[in-house]
């Protein structure tokens, strides 16, 4: 609904990942509040952008990810070596390569590293200016949201997020629909700002990750493992075990 007591353009938003509406104060920085909620403990914005806003702000912006010393660095051998090819390592380790989808892929430095790793990779990115990086590389990336591609069921290998589930205005909705597409036994691998982290404790909101016009959600170990339970990604350990006799 409509806040009343602030701007027009903001909105206020209940939790996410449990669907409450009671919170605590958590911090403020630049007109916003995030709060913690008192049911599953999770962070967020309150007082939020709304999403159409914030998509514009996504497609029409200049990004610092098309820097040529930024590029050079996210495609060299070194950072292949160093930094994609174990994490790539790590999902090979659960899963053989195949196809792989990398949500909010930038310049598509991921994707570059995938397919030199054996995987046939694809991506899905806003920003105009990363994506022609990723084109000059000849990397598929689409220019859409996860829910505009409608991939088929069953689709891919491995889903990847890096930096990308805390800009999420509806995380929960992103990982049902990831669920969907991901192959039975399929890995979803991501990154996220540790609200729990010693940045915050020692930085509070200087912490670089207080962005809250880019970071509508601030996770930690718990409220991750609630999401992914709420999703489903869980459910296969949360159950008791089958009996034996």
């Amino acid at each position: 609904m409509e806040n009343t007591n602030s701007t027009p353009n903001k909105i206020i938003v209940p939790c996410n990942i449990c669907g409450q509406d009671m919170a605590t104060y958590f911090c403020s920085k630049e007109g916003f509040d995030y709060v913690r909620c008192l049911s599953c403990r999770h962070v967020y914005v309150k007082n939020r952008i709304p999403t159409e806003e914030i998509l514009k702000i996504y497609t029409t912006r200049t990004s610092h990810h098309s820097n040529q010393l930024k590029e050079d660095w996210d495609f060299s051998d070194v950072k292949h070596l160093y930094f994609y090819q174990p994490i790539l390592k790590t999902i090979c380790a659960f899963i053989s390569a195949g196809k792989l989808l990398d949500i909010g892929c930038s310049t598509g430095a991921f994707l570059h590293a995938a397919r030199k790793e054996g995987w046939d990779p694809e991506g899905v990115e806003l920003e105009l200016p990363s994506i022609k990086v990723a084109q000059k590389h000849s990397l598929r990336v689409h220019r859409a949201t996860l829910d505009e591609m409608r991939f088929p069921n069953d689709f891919f290998s491995a889903v990847t997020m890096w930096g990308v589930l805390e800009h999420l205005a509806d995380p929960t909705a992103v990982l049902q629909e990831i669920h969907r597409i991901l192959k039975p036994n399929g890995i979803l691998a991501f990154s996220t700002p540790n609200i729990a982290s010693l940045g915050w404790k020692l930085l509070k909101t200087d912490w670089i990750s207080i962005a809250p016009v880019a970071h509508l959600n601030l996770f930690s170990l718990q409220s991750c493992r609630k999401l992914l339970q709420n999703t489903g990604y869980l459910e296969a350990i949360s159950k008791p075990p089958e009996s034996q006799e």
